[in-house]
């Protein structure tokens, strides 16, 4: 039981510092407008840069 918790944690732990990675990282797709997507002002769309 003490293993499973320990996998189940390690995961949330990584789960977490991806979605802070892709978060805080710009995208470098996001960054150049394509003309078949419009802008939809989605969350994606906003790049923030700490600094």
């Amino acid at each position: 039981m003490k293993h499973i918790l320990t996998v189940v944690t390690f995961v949330m732990g990584a789960l977490c510092f991806a979605m802070f990675l892709i978060t805080v990282k710009p995208d470098p797709l996001g960054a150049v407008p394509s003309a078949g997507k419009p802008n939809t002002g989605t969350f994606r769309n906003h790049s923030f840069r700490i600094g």
